[in-house]
């Protein structure tokens, strides 16, 4: 029998023990080695819901204790001893009843008045706020700067201590936009618009994703928000403003420019780069895939599914799929683009600034 059990618990521990470890090893290695974290609070939005899960947690803990002890120590204060006889069968005790109807919902009653509350003042507009636009997409972001007349994918820009306005919608299924630091959940939903509104009060870049499931690489929808001081958020404004610098003639980077226009790669027929234009006239204007204005700027491709580096970037053009599988792009073969040409691309995306 023991043999048995020992077998039993080499079978559970040995379950469990490849499952911890895929546990731990994705909470180590979420948007590139970051941990998201909702009680490091950023900004004002996610400190109010702090501050309105903290108090209910401890009661939740005091009601454990105390129906949890009360039952255990009925289990040992009333158990069954040999020979005692079998005891009266007991129906029903109105008194109880009641109370046990009561208490919970005056618990709930009490919960009630800050939920609501906090949900009202989350969802009030403050202010003269700073406006961007977010479209989810299978499997990326769109964050768009209206009122400054460009778009940007994967990474927001915004102002410390300047209230945010983020509209949201989706262009095919619903999508949540979450980054945990700075505010709370919001679904974005095809053909509405919906709206988080907060502020951040600390610099520095703050890690996101999806948290709606939302197809086969919903894990890999990530973004990340990066959080300025005003001046240094009106150089950017004003440096994406200006668009993609031409880059220098007979220098690999122009060869670069010409295999993004050329017919092999046709990377103009899905992504936009404002102000690029090639020789015979063809501008960079699509919007099937992510704005490349910035990409050199940007510390992640394929929405987080890798960081940004020339040999990470010149896999993700190459075969996109093998570390994305199931998006849109596809992959480019060498007849389709050589090595040679591929490097000049490479140079040139990541000489966008």
């Amino acid at each position: 029998m023991a043999d048995l059990i020992r077998c039993r618990r080499g079978i559970v521990l040995g379950t469990l023990a490849p499952l911890l470890t895929l546990v731990l090893a994705g909470c180590s290695g979420i948007t590139g080695g970051e941990v998201q974290s909702a009680n490091e609070l950023a900004g004002d939005n996610a400190r109010s819901i702090w501050n309105l899960f903290v108090p209910i947690f401890w009661l939740s803990v005091v009601i454990f204790v105390l129906v949890q002890g009360a039952l255990i120590y009925a289990v040992i204060k009333f158990r069954a001893k040999e020979g005692d006889p079998v005891p009266a069968q007991l129906h029903g005790n109105t008194k109880v009843e009641v109370a046990w109807t009561i208490a919970p919902a005056i618990i709930l009653a009490v919960i009630l008045v800050p939920t609501i509350t906090t949900i009202a003042s989350l969802a009030e507009e403050p202010d003269d706020p700073y406006v961007v636009d977010v479209v989810g997409h299978q499997w990326w972001w769109e964050f768009d700067y209206q009122d400054e007349g460009f778009k940007t994918g994967n990474v927001m820009h915004i102002p410390v201590d300047q209230p945010v306005e983020v509209r949201m919608t989706a262009s095919d299924v619903i999508h949540s936009f979450y980054a945990p630091n700075l505010f709370g959940k919001q679904d974005l939903i095809p053909g509405r618009t919906t709206h988080i509104y907060f502020t951040a009060e600390e610099t520095g870049e703050f890690y996101g994703q999806c948290y709606e499931f939302c197809g086969v690489q919903h894990a890999n929808m990530h973004f990340r928000i990066m959080v300025h001081e005003q001046d240094e958020f009106d150089e950017w404004i004003a440096s994406q403003q200006e668009g993609a610098i031409e880059p220098e003639p007979d220098t690999i980077e122009a060869e670069g420019k010409e295999v993004f226009f050329q017919q092999g790669a046709a990377c103009h027929a899905c992504h936009a780069i404002d102000g690029a234009v090639a020789e015979d006239g063809t501008e960079a204007v699509a919007e099937v895939g992510p704005n490349l204005t910035n990409l050199g700027d940007r510390p992640i491709l394929g929405a987080g599914s890798l960081e940004n580096t020339p040999e990470n970037l010149r896999d993700w053009i190459r075969d996109p799929h093998e570390s994305k599988p199931g998006n849109e792009m596809p992959a480019f073969s060498e007849s389709q683009i050589s090595d040679e040409d591929l490097d000049a691309l490479v140079a040139y995306l990541s000489s966008l600034r």
